[in-house]
């Protein structure tokens, strides 16, 4: 019987979707310390339909801070490479162990057990998913947004959120309901794909990914974790759409005749099939009021390269810090904003190159594949290419370089001649040469080991700090340090930890070993200097999503907290004080 619950307390934060993306958004907030409710309209998902399976590198760094990481790999199938092959012969090989990432490698990960790994996570923290439960409309009041939910029994329930996040896929009910435009067009065609024994008359690496090209169609081949191979094929413009699991696994046995040079010889024993069509799409505000759109609710492409999922949960970890520094009183709306700012030109990127890559891909025509084939064998050959190709398939050259959120300083010819008159610290053209190549301010925050924390131990500069939700700030003391100038930066950093300690934790990172530090870093091997371009003293500003978010050379108070105060908005004063 269907009858009215009456509304809910406020909440900070409603998510709707409970697939991969929404359970990252949700497992963050948390992380955050921010209360959020999850809900999905649909039963918990069958074991054997494993949908994405590929898991890139910035999600392994997300999975890291979440401390899910380990059961990850267990139940995952490292790929450490991907190869693609036309004309019977290999056109090109990318070898991802190459990758300048922590985790140089993809991960197979069927995404049941993607959803599965989060759900059990959020359960240690509290937090249960519920479901069935579907939303049926959504108001937004003021500072509220008002959701009516129907639950599985009838039960229609009113709740009322602060902020309410669509992560309800490509069909999504949020961006309906706020009539959002998805603007975009349909591929023509469609794919099949099994998870299925396959019986060889070759061996196949089975960590690594294989993609054949023939004008007849693709074919792509890769093992999972339970060891059957995930295959997708390519089907023709005009084939009728097929449901039938029988009638799935005879067109893709087809679509096989035309690729025997993968050496498969029988399949057996599917454990899931099915056909999809992709559409390219990406909505024009990813931010509606206080709803935010992420993952396949905001944009959708072509499975190309495995970047949908990913692109979603990397969606999730950008928007949840963001709404938990807003929900303390800080950042104002450009903070918020931010979002779409950050991620609406990515999801376009990926959309524009997954569109390119498709096409070069299934060209149908045998004298541009042929074309195409030896334009492919020959980049490979380049290596400024293949590491592009290498990071591109990776998903690992987008960046926030142009976000209105990042900023860095350095020294104007006026402040380099007022240091220089006043004995204070100044960067040689060297220095600056060498801070050039570091990490810009919105680039992705390196990784570095052999750092000895307070333990005295030597630890990865990501696995100290682990998964704390704060911005990390590194202040690095030089590799020529000097003992006045050392002392003024201890005390800086001592100032901005009691100052901003609840927002920031801060790191003095030390180029000699010091036992008496207690915000200290020994780069005992001088890696991190290097990556960071910290020959000379400077200082990073590394956001919770792992991205730098300001950098200075020199390190200097002024500049810092000036961008700190326009990140958080003058609320910081009264929050802090």
């Amino acid at each position: 019987m269907t009858y009215f619950h009456t509304a809910q307390s406020s909440m900070p934060v409603f998510v709707v979707g409970a697939g991969p993306v929404g359970l990252t958004l949700a497992a963050e907030l948390t992380r955050h310390g921010v209360p959020c409710r999850i809900i999905d309209k649909a039963a918990p998902r069958p074991i054997v339909e494993s949908r994405a399976v590929g898991v890139h590198t910035r999600t392994l760094e997300t999975f890291e801070r979440l401390g899910v990481l380990q059961t990850a790999l267990e139940q995952g199938r490292i790929t450490r490479g991907a190869n693609f092959y036309g004309d019977g012969q290999q056109l090109v090989h990318l070898q991802l162990d190459e990758l300048d990432v922590p985790y140089p490698f993809s991960l197979l990960l069927e995404q049941s057990k993607t959803e599965r790994l989060l759900v059990e996570h959020l359960a240690s923290q509290g937090l249960t998913v519920e479901r069935p439960v579907e939303l049926i409309a959504l108001t937004q009041e003021g500072d509220k947004v008002h959701a009516t939910l129907r639950h599985e029994d009838g039960r229609i329930e009113e709740v009322t959120t602060a902020y309410l996040v669509g992560c309800d896929g490509a069909h999504s009910t949020v961006r309906h309901l706020i009539g959002m435009n998805f603007p975009g067009h349909p591929h023509v065609g469609q794919y099949a794909l099994a998870d299925v024994d396959v019986e060889w008359d070759r061996i196949w690496p089975d960590d690594q990914i294989h993609t054949f090209l023939r004008p007849e169609g693709l074919l792509i081949l890769g093992r999972l974790p339970s060891g059957v191979w995930r295959i997708v094929v390519t089907l023709p413009h005009d084939q009728p759409k097929v449901e039938d699991k029988q009638a799935i696994l005879a067109l893709i046995k087809h679509q096989l005749t035309y690729h025997p040079d993968a050496g498969i010889r029988e399949l057996h024993t599917p454990l899931w099939v099915s056909t999809f069509q992709i559409s390219s799409r990406v909505v024009e505000q990813m931010r509606y009021g206080r709803v935010f759109l992420a993952g396949d609710a905001a944009h959708i492409h072509s499975p190309e390269s495995g970047q949908g999922m990913n692109a979603g949960m990397q969606d999730a970890t950008n928007l949840a810090w963001k709404l938990a520094l807003h929900i303390r009183g800080l950042g104002g709306e450009a903070l918020l904003d931010s979002y779409h700012a950050e991620r609406h030109p990515i999801a376009v990127e990926i959309v524009r190159t997954t569109e390119l890559v498709e096409r070069l891909l299934e060209l149908k025509q045998p004298l541009a594949a042929k074309v195409r084939n030896a334009a492919l064998s020959l980049a490979w050959h380049v290596d400024a290419i293949e590491r592009q190709m290498r990071n591109a398939f990776a998903a690992n050259i987008y960046n926030y370089r142009h976000s209105p959120l990042v900023g860095e300083h350095t020294q104007s010819l006026f402040e380099w001649w007022y240091a220089v008159a006043n004995t204070e610290p100044y960067p040689s053209v060297g220095d600056r040469f060498d801070f050039s190549y570091g990490p810009t301010a919105g680039d992705r925050a390196p990784d570095a080991r052999n750092i000895v924390a307070q333990d005295g131990q030597p630890h990865r500069l990501f696995e100290i700090w682990g998964s704390e939700a704060r911005h990390h700030l590194l202040v690095f003391a030089g590799l020529k340090e000097q003992p006045q100038r050392l002392e003024e930066l201890r005390q800086m950093v001592a100032f901005l930890q009691s100052r901003y300690g609840t927002l920031i934790q801060c790191h003095l990172v030390l180029s000699q070993q010091s036992n008496d530090e207690q915000f200290s870093l020994w780069d005992s091997t001088g890696e991190l200097s290097r990556r960071y371009g910290a020959q000379f003293e400077c200082l990073y500003l590394v956001r919770p999503d792992g991205y730098v978010g300001f950098r200075s050379q020199p390190a200097q108070l002024q500049p810092l907290e000036a961008f700190l105060m326009g990140l958080l908005g003058k609320s910081v004063e009264l929050t802090l004080n």
